[in-house]
């Protein structure tokens, strides 16, 4: 398929330089996103998220929340969550001796709760760390699972 069909639109400056920010980190284009996001409106036949207004007291935690449940979710604080990631590979060792089998909560790198009960960690996470990037994760042998993805459907350039 050739590629020929241009798009031009006018946005905020400051918008379009955070999105090309989170896009490099993921490794994307302007061109590749704008083409994942025009597949995503021919598959779903429509929008590919929920376009609502907002009610007029929400906060920020709940506008994360929202764009988290989009088909194409990305943070801003998508690299301190990576961090805590890492921090944990790091701990995974020590956490399998002393909690297998529970729940931990990783913050700024570094472990800040524990519990066998995801729920009552959960809770006291939002109170104790609130409008914080915190890992929760339960603790198991193997510090991550393989994820097996299939590849997209190529087409053949004519």
């Amino acid at each position: 398929m050739l590629k020929s069909a241009m798009i031009r639109a006018r946005m905020d400056p400051q918008l379009k330089e955070e999105v090309e920010k989170i896009l490099y980190e993921l490794g994307l284009s302007t061109t590749q996103a704008l083409t994942l996001f025009y597949r995503q409106i021919r598959m779903n036949r429509g929008i590919p998220f929920d376009v609502r207004i907002p009610e007029e007291n929400v906060n920020q935690a709940s506008i994360s929340s929202a764009q988290s449940s989009s088909t194409f979710p990305v943070d801003i604080q998508r690299s301190t969550m990576t961090r805590n990631v890492e921090a944990y590979k790091v701990m995974h060792n020590e956490l399998v001796k002393r909690y297998l089998g529970q729940y931990v909560a990783i913050c700024n790198e570094k472990l800040v709760d524990h519990d066998p009960d995801p729920v009552a960690l959960l809770q006291r996470v939002r109170d104790e760390h609130p409008h914080q990037v915190v890992l929760r994760r339960k603790v198991e042998l193997m510090p991550e699972h393989e994820l097996q993805v299939r590849h997209p459907q190529i087409e053949k350039v004519s």
